[in-house]
């Protein structure tokens, strides 16, 4: 074999090399790469999983502050309720007396006629 064949079985082997060198390079760039993903899919899972739970708790914390609304909003219709029937009841008693006022006055005036 001569000096150049030599060269040039030289230079074949490092550009082999190389080559396989990039391969594996890019075969772990591709790794990298899918790893990565992966990672970033389950981060998403992850968030996603975050995120419901505080949506469910916000969820919750809103349905309890409604569920007390609205026994706050109970407990003032109840005292309106019992308002209005305490008024119902006061101005039916004051009927009541303006009518035995007005009877009483109309029987003085027809015992006023009558003497």
């Amino acid at each position: 074999m001569s000096t150049t064949d030599k060269i040039k079985d030289q230079i074949d082997t490092v550009a082999d090399k190389a080559k396989h060198g990039v391969d594996r390079i890019a075969d772990h760039a591709t790794d990298a790469r899918n790893a990565a993903a992966n990672n970033a899919k389950q981060g998403g899972r992850n968030a996603g999983e975050r995120i419901k739970d505080a949506g469910h708790a916000a969820g919750e914390k809103i349905k309890d502050a409604g569920h007390a609304a609205g026994e706050k909003i109970k407990d003032a219709g109840e005292k309106i309720k019992d308002a209005g029937h305490a008024a119902g009841e006061k101005i039916k008693d004051a009927g009541h007396d303006v009518g035995h006022a007005v009877k009483d006055a109309g029987r003085k005036i027809k015992d006023k006629i009558d003497d």
